[in-house]
């Protein structure tokens, strides 16, 4: 097997910084639950909705990043790690660090960690 290329490293730390973001936004969420409507200029249908749709999200998000931390050296992998990274893209914030990251991302040298077939 190939020795893990430091890109990885770079990968699980953006899948700490992420998951810590996702985990965040369910904290958020929840605050959304337990404050009063009055405090949020919302009526209460409209701030329980939004609180659990937040809190909602934030878990959704949070479960696969933290599972990309543990990806293992597998084809599958790989993809899963491209979709995460993908996800980051969207996030304006998250650009400056996962455009670079998918740069490498896509590097042979990482394919061929994963056990994918580079040509």
């Amino acid at each position: 097997m190939n020795p893990m290329p430091s890109t990885i490293l770079w990968f699980r730390a953006y899948c700490g910084l992420l998951s810590l973001l996702y985990l965040g936004l369910a904290g958020t969420g929840i605050a959304l639950l337990v404050t009063s409507p009055e405090q949020l200029a919302m009526e209460a249908l409209e701030a329980r909705t939004f609180g659990i749709m937040v809190l909602v999200l934030g878990i959704l998000f949070f479960i696969p990043t933290l599972l990309g931390y543990f990806l293992p050296p597998r084809p599958g992998g790989w993809l899963i790690g491209f979709a995460l990274i993908l996800m980051g893209v969207t996030t304006v914030a998250l650009v400056p660090i996962s455009l670079p990251l998918l740069h490498f991302w896509k590097k042979p040298i990482v394919q061929a960690w994963f056990g994918r077939i580079v040509s």
